[in-house]
């Protein structure tokens, strides 16, 4: 009986397996077999809308700034669906007259998010652990050692921030046979992490622009160097992008990365003045309209700023790709980016309770090239 029981079982589970596999086949790739009504209530088809111009991102930055600092005044008109017109932007938020509804749905949002930063420390960054293309403060190529130091100035006292690059003989013996001084001038500058690839050398620094808060940081800049006579580097690129430091990996020749650029609530600035941008070489170059998407579903004041640059070959272009309310969960691979937002939804259900959301966005990369491949929403958190 049990012999026969255990052949009914592995009978059952090929039939199971092979009709699976009929299945799969008859099928050109995935197809959605299930549709959740939970999701009509939110823009899924289109949780983010691409710019057809500068006018269009001053619109939705000012629908933004203004439905942030709205939800601060207890008499703002309930409005939970608030449409532009006909604009690219279409933004929802919550707002209501009730002080009490305010101060309910302002302490949930803030313990969520701190439910989710507590979590955050333990995620995982979504690329493998070894190889050049892991940043770090320490690299070696077998022959030096690349040491990201700092020291304070004999003369200011200010810290300097430097790579010592350190000569590693097989007997042991070591020699410090040069030292690329990072932070030059008035700028404050806090090297993160450098990448080694070939004969580049990488530094990632955060540049602030004051010495009294890291909250004044403005943006970051990724400095390259030819190191092929380790004795004597030379600085050959200097590419600085608006925001801070939020990720960055090296895939073959291409270096991704990817910064946050808040927007003060505050902020009267210009429609231009609030469009990302990077230098290279002291060079301006700013993202034109349709590098930007716009976050339907209650946006940050915020852009997600990601660039790809190609250290084989610097002649190539920049691409440069950034999503205006876009969260700061990032997952790299060789050829695509993907992006996590966490969110709280606009709409109460009947029980007053609001759900935790997700938008993930995907871009691909092709050589130094990135552009939007597609989003999609999902109900709770990411964990």
């Amino acid at each position: 009986v049990a012999v026969l029981r255990k052949m009914a079982a592995v009978a059952a589970m090929l039939a199971i397996v092979i009709s699976g596999v009929l299945v799969m086949r008859s099928a050109n790739g995935v197809k959605i077999i299930k549709s959740d009504s939970f999701y009509e209530g939110y823009k899924t088809a289109e949780p983010v809308k691409n710019a057809q111009s500068y006018a269009d991102v001053q619109k939705a930055v000012s629908e933004i700034l203004n439905e942030k600092s709205e939800a601060k005044d207890p008499q703002t008109v309930s409005d939970v669906n608030e449409t532009a017109g006909n604009g690219v932007s279409d933004v929802q938020t919550t707002k209501n007259a009730a002080d009490s509804f305010i101060k309910g749905y302002s302490a949930y949002v803030a313990s969520v998010k701190k439910e989710i930063d507590s979590m955050s420390k333990f995620e995982p960054d979504g690329v493998a652990v070894y190889g050049d293309f892991k940043a770090d403060i320490v690299k070696n190529d077998g022959e030096y050692l690349y040491i990201v130091s700092t020291v304070a100035d004999a003369y200011t006292g200010d810290t300097v921030e430097q790579i010592k690059i350190v000569k590693a003989d097989p007997n042991g013996a070591m020699e410090n046979v040069s030292t690329v001084v990072l932070s030059e001038g008035a700028e404050i500058e806090e090297c993160i992490e450098i990448y080694l690839k070939n004969n580049t050398l990488i530094a990632i620094l955060n540049r602030y622009e004051n010495a009294f808060a890291h909250a004044s940081e403005i943006s970051t800049v990724a400095v390259y160097y030819d190191i092929s006579k380790p004795y004597a580097p030379l600085k050959i690129r200097e590419h600085v992008q608006d925001g801070e430091y939020v990720s960055s990996n090296l895939y073959e020749n291409r270096l991704c990365l990817v910064t946050a650029k808040t927007i003060p609530v505050e902020n009267n600035s210009e429609g231009n003045e609030m469009i990302p941008s990077f230098s290279v070489n002291g060079k301006d170059i700013k993202l034109k309209a349709e590098d930007i998407f716009i976050a339907v579903n209650d946006p940050e004041a915020s852009y997600l700023f990601v660039t790809v640059t190609d250290v084989s070959d610097f002649s190539k272009n920049t691409g440069c790709l950034a999503v205006l309310g876009c969260g700061r969960g990032i997952y790299c691979s060789a050829s695509s980016v993907a992006v996590a937002r966490n969110f709280v939804s606009v709409e109460a259900d009947e029980n007053g309770n609001y759900a935790n959301l997700t938008e993930i966005y995907r871009f691909n990369i092709n050589g130094s090239s990135i552009g939007f491949s597609g989003s999609y929403i999902a109900r709770g958190a990411l964990v």
